[in-house]
């Protein structure tokens, strides 16, 4: 990665964080170091992103407000990726400190909810975005939270009951599909839906045992976010009366199902 390269404010650890997709990966008739790229892009981002007085790094170069705990979660999650297959230090001590920002800055210790958006030493960011609560998050991070404890990297399942709790009692609107948005005190702000949120939902809602309202959420999502009329492609978004709301179909969402039905294919039941 070029890093001098890219354009003002280009937000850079989302694309490095990708690279979980090579984690995985064997060397292709030697002609591809897969283990030696990923070392070198981890010290590259220490290097030039880190922030060393408050932690975490720079999602992007030059560097942008608000921070985001979103960018940190993707990272935490290439990191884990590399640690289940070839263990290394860095990476350990790199999702080390992704996991302890989570517990000092992104959980809100007094709402038991998650924050999005902060200033630029973590303290909740001003205004509306300082109070934005997404619950496809907190299934996100239950479930990173407990790929972090297969590798050894625990002591979080009292926080992961939290936001489990939190993402129950306020996260879902009557059907039982996961919303957009609430308030770090459960209020809706956003009452559409997302079919990442539902994706991460669905495989959560199975890690913790929730079976049926899994089911109910999986028959939700064919009958509606996959249901396009173009066979393979989705709805991505609908508003809190039910309308569709795609004018595209992103492609990011492709990530968000590969990963719930993977897991749905591979988890124990």
């Amino acid at each position: 990665m070029q890093f001098g390269r890219h354009a003002p404010a280009q937000r850079v650890i989302v694309h490095i964080s990708d690279t979980h997709l090579l984690a995985g990966n064997r060397p292709l008739g030697g002609r591809y170091d897969t283990a030696g790229n990923l070392t070198a892009t981890l010290a590259a981002v220490e290097a030039r992103m880190a922030d060393p007085v408050h932690g975490g790094w720079h999602e992007a170069l030059p560097p942008v407000l608000p921070r985001r705990q979103n960018p940190h979660m993707h990272m935490l999650e290439a990191l884990l990726a590399r640690q289940a297959v070839a263990p290394e230090p860095a990476f350990e001590a790199a999702a080390r400190s992704v996991l302890d920002l989570f517990n000092r800055r992104f959980f809100d210790r007094e709402h038991l909810m998650l924050g999005e958006f902060f200033t630029a030493d973590w303290s909740v960011a001003p205004g509306g975005p300082g109070q934005v609560v997404e619950p496809g998050h907190h299934m996100e991070w239950i479930w990173l939270l407990d790929q972090a404890r297969r590798l050894g990297l625990d002591g979080h399942e009292r926080l992961a009951q939290a936001l489990f709790a939190s993402a129950l009692t306020n996260g879902f609107d009557a059907q039982g599909m996961m919303i957009r948005e609430v308030d770090r005190i459960g209020v809706v702000r956003d009452g559409g839906r997302r079919l990442w949120g539902q994706t991460e939902a669905i495989r959560t809602l199975l890690l913790r045992g929730r079976t049926d309202h899994a089911q109910t959420l999986i028959d939700g999502v064919f009958a509606t976010h996959l249901a396009a009329a173009t066979p393979g492609l989705w709805i991505d978004s609908y508003d809190a009366e039910g309308r569709a709301q795609d004018a595209s179909v992103p492609a990011s969402t492709l990530y968000h199902l590969m990963t719930a039905f993977s897991a749905l294919l591979t988890e124990p039941a």
